[in-house]
This record gives C-alpha cells, sequence and structure tokens, in this order.
C-alpha cells in the first residue's frame, strides 16, 4: 500500500516536472520579444536592461507552482520509508516505556492507527514546508518586479 502511494507521488510529480520544463522552455525567448515590444512603444523605463527584464519576466510568469509541488511530491515520496520506520521504533519505545499494555502491542489495530495517522500527519506536514517555502518566495506582477528594479 505504501509503496503504491509512493508510486503515484513519484508519478505526479513527474507530470508536474514536465509541466514546469515546458512552461519555463519558451519564456526567455517570450520575455525577449515583450521586452522589445515595450521599448519601442516607450512603455518601459529606460533604465531596464533586457536581461533585467527577462529576469523580472520568468520571476513574474514563471510556473513555480509546478515546481513546487514536484519537489514536495519528491519530498513526500523520500521521506516516507524514513517515516513509517521512526514512527515504529519510536512507537515501541513509547509502549515498553508504558508498561508493555496489550491493547497498544504492536501489529495491533490501535498501533496501526497510530502508524496510520502518524504517517498522513507527516505527508500533511511536508506539504505545509513546501507551501511555507513556496509563500516565502512569492512573486507579484510584472509591474512589481520591474518596480523592484527601477
Amino acid at each position: 500500500m505504501i509503496g503504491t502511494i509512493v508510486t503515484i507521488c513519484i508519478a505526479f510529480a513527474f507530470i508536474f516536472g514536465l509541466r514546469a520544463l515546458t512552461g519555463y522552455r519558451g519564456l526567455s525567448d517570450e520575455a525577449r520579444r515583450e521586452y522589445h515590444f515595450r521599448r519601442e512603444d516607450g512603455l518601459l523605463d529606460s533604465r531596464v536592461s533586457e536581461r533585467q527584464f527577462v529576469k523580472a519576466y520568468r520571476r513574474a510568469h514563471g510556473p513555480r507552482g509546478a515546481v513546487y509541488i514536484a519537489l514536495t511530491l519528491i519530498f513526500v515520496a523520500v521521506m516516507t520509508w524514513p517515516l513509517l520506520v521512526a514512527m515504529e521504533w519510536g512507537y515501541e519505545y513509547l509502549w515498553r516505556w508504558s508498561g508493555q499494555p496489550r491493547e497498544f502491542e504492536p501489529g495491533y489495530l490501535v498501533w496501526q492507527f497510530m502508524l496510520f495517522g502518524g504517517l498522513i500527519a507527516g505527508w500533511a506536514g511536508s506539504a505545509f514546508l513546501g507551501a511555507r517555502v513556496y509563500y516565502r518566495r512569492i512573486a507579484g506582477s510584472l509591474e512589481d518586479e520591474l518596480a523592484k528594479i527601477g
């Protein structure tokens, strides 16, 4: 079951990674065309170079969401097995220190439920961390990015 979930995470990470690659592929050329169009029409500050404009354009219009989703799913897939092993180890020692009650014995339903809940909490924590990193470095609109330059 866990192997299937990890495989699904890797498959979705691959799909979002492809989405990010295709999204970034022509973005620099599109930014250069937009730069020359705005320069010819006088819609751009003269202090902004083409390199600065391309960087701001890529930051404002790039598929960052797909990149962060793919990275978060890879992190979840890689950390699932170590998280599960750490929880089993921790729960076993907690069970031993609590006097080894039969209700919480390894392999019983309560034990399995605790592992299941802990695994879901670990995945939710990973998604939370991925979202925190994404929103910490979020870009504004193109005009906001250009205002930072000029």
